[in-house]
């Protein structure tokens, strides 16, 4: 009889919720998010335009589904009021 999945696990690799912290490390202001940074540099400029496509068409889409759902967008509101 095969092990159970969690009996299989190498114990030694577990991460345990107070191992992780509640807010990634950011500058001493506070407000820049430093792994996000290092992630990003960790890329190349080819893979940071693909991560921003596929952000892109993950937008789009919401929008077109708001839109579908709605028959407008509502994220547009504000700026249809501004336009006035």
């Amino acid at each position: 009889m095969m092990p159970l999945m969690s009996e299989s696990r190498n114990k030694e690799f577990e991460l345990r919720p107070e191992d992780v912290p509640a807010f990634p490390p950011t500058d001493e202001s506070g407000e820049v998010d430093i792994c996000l940074i290092d992630t990003l540099l960790d890329m190349t400029p080819t893979e940071r335009l693909q991560l921003h496509a596929e952000f892109s068409e993950f937008a789009e889409q919401q929008r077109q589904q708001r839109a579908k759902e709605y028959g407008f967008d509502p994220a547009d509101i504000g700026r249809i009021e501004e336009a006035e």
